[in-house]
C-alpha cells in the first residue's frame, strides 16, 4: 500500500461536514505522515522500532537530522502527532470543534502574501485557541476543588498546563 492514499483518505474526510470526519481526517493525515517518514528512515538504514515507540522516534530522529528541512519536517510530524492524539482520544473536549469553528470564521480574514507564511498565521491561530482553553480547563479545575473564593481568579496561584512543545513560542 502506498502510505499517501492515507492522505487522500484524509483530503476526503475533511471536506465532511460532521467533527468525526475532521478527527478522523487529522488521524489518517498523521498516519500518512507517520508511514512516509518510516519509509525514508529505513531506506537510510535505520532500524525504527516496530512498536508504539516507533512514533517517538521517528520524529526525534528527523528533528535532529541536521538539515533545517528534516528537522522541520521531525517537528511538523510530532506536532501532527500531537494534534491527531488530542483528535483521537479527546473526544470529549470541544477544543478540535472549537479550532474548526474559529479557522471558518478566521479564513476569510487570511490574506495570501508571498512573504507571509500560511503555516505561521495558522499556528499562531491555533497556539491562541489552545492557550485561551487551557485557562477556561484550569479555571475550572480550579473552581472544581477550591471554590471561587480560593481558585478563580488573576494571581490565584493556579497553575496551566504546560503548552505542548509544538505551541510554543519559536
Amino acid at each position: 500500500m502506498n502510505p499517501l492514499d492515507f492522505l487522500d483518505v484524509a483530503g476526503e474526510l475533511a471536506a465532511g461536514l460532521r467533527e468525526a470526519e475532521w478527527r478522523s481526517a487529522l488521524s489518517r493525515a498523521y498516519y500518512a505522515t507517520f508511514h512516509m517518514a518510516r519509509r525514508l528512515l529505513q531506506q537510510g538504514g535505520f532500524e525504527v522500532p516496530q512498536t508504539e515507540k516507533a512514533h517517538g522516534y521517528l520524529w526525534l530522529r528527523l528533528s535532529i537530522a541536521g538539515h533545517p528541512d528534516v528537522c522541520q519536517a521531525g517537528l511538523d510530524l510530532g506536532n501532527l502527532r500531537t494534534v491527531r492524539n488530542v483528535a483521537d482520544y479527546d473526544v470529549d473536549d470541544d477544543l478540535v470543534q472549537d479550532m474548526f469553528t474559529l479557522l471558518v470564521q478566521e479564513l476569510p480574514k487570511f490574506e495570501y502574501d508571498q512573504d507571509k507564511s500560511f503555516r505561521a498565521w495558522l499556528w499562531t491561530i491555533m497556539r491562541r485557541k489552545w492557550l485561551d482553553h487551557q485557562r477556561h480547563r484550569q479555571a475550572a479545575r480550579a473552581f472544581q476543588h477550591t471554590g471561587v473564593r480560593q481558585g478563580i481568579g488573576y494571581g490565584c496561584g493556579v497553575s496551566f498546563t504546560p503548552l505542548p512543545d509544538f505551541l510554543q513560542a519559536r
